[in-house]
């Protein structure tokens, strides 16, 4: 009888809690029911490539929304940047495209650093507003660069991401007033 209870309880939890995918965009993000505040959604990390071979820099993205529109609603923007010197702090991260002309976020907040073979990786958090995000999304041709000790490292997107920006613009961003 236990067994029962305990499995049918599971079964509620998940079927309340699980992923929703929609087709193919299962690789580009995961949704969630939030219940009465609305749906989150977690954006999987984009790609974008610095001048050196194996240097980088992951962004994802994580909201939640009731699919419309509102300046207070933020968005949590994390980057993980892999580099070949040690980078104790980042000032700033700017992303920039054709619509959302500059965004510099120097509210960051350092989840980790450590040392991976010859490499360095740090992780950070910042929040933007929904509106940026969808304006960000807007347009996939992105240029993200870090200010560290006065110097600027600069990431361009590759193709796979800029097409994936654009798929999640169309399944995502588009379906928000």
């Amino acid at each position: 009888m236990n067994k029962i209870i305990i499995i049918i309880a599971l079964l509620g939890i998940t079927s309340c809690s699980r992923s929703l995918y929609t087709g193919s965009s299962s690789n580009l993000y995961e949704t969630f029911y939030r219940g009465g505040i609305g749906t989150q959604y977690f954006i999987k990390p984009l790609e974008f490539y610095g001048s050196e071979k194996d240097e980088f820099i992951l962004v994802d993205f994580t909201f939640v929304t009731d699919n419309k529109l509102k300046e207070k609603d933020s968005v949590f923007l994390n980057f993980t940047l892999q580099t070949k010197d040690i980078v104790r702090q980042i000032d700033a991260l700017t992303i920039q495209n054709s619509t959302l002309k500059t965004r510099s976020m120097s509210s960051l907040e350092k989840f980790f650093l450590k040392k991976k073979k010859d490499y360095f990786v740090i992780r950070y958090t910042t929040k933007i507003s929904l509106v940026e995000a969808k304006q960000l999304f807007g347009d996939s041709h992105w240029s993200i660069s870090t200010s560290i000790d006065g110097s600027t490292l600069s990431y361009a997107p590759l193709k796979k991401s800029k097409r994936k920006i654009n798929s999640i613009y169309e399944n995502v961003f588009f379906l928000i007033d």
